[in-house]
């Protein structure tokens, strides 16, 4: 239990500090404020219901198991967002 409580430690403590870097990055200026604002909202949105809904697909289920997969199916649309927004900003960043 120890050691998942640390993956998880690092891994959503680097997210949330990371991702303030990475959207100043992108866009940052006036605008920064209102985007970490409405970012972090979504996330704490998200965060309350990821919570209830692997309860619920387990207790209708009688198994995580599907509420496993549909994190690893989030994890890899996450991965492939951050990969197409990366690709972007730099064709930006070229042209600019």
């Amino acid at each position: 239990m120890i050691p998942a409580a640390i993956v998880f430690g690092l891994d959503y403590s680097g997210t949330f500090t990371m991702i303030q870097l990475y959207i100043i990055n992108l866009f940052g200026g006036a605008a920064y404020g209102t985007i970490l604002g409405i970012l972090s909202f979504v996330d704490t949105l998200c965060a309350s219901i990821g919570v209830a809904v692997p309860g619920g697909m387990r207790k209708a289920g009688g198994s995580y198991e599907k509420a496993f997969l549909l994190m690893i199916g989030l994890t890899v649309v996450s991965l492939l967002a951050t990969y197409y927004i990366n690709k972007r900003a730099a064709k930006t960043i070229t042209l600019t």
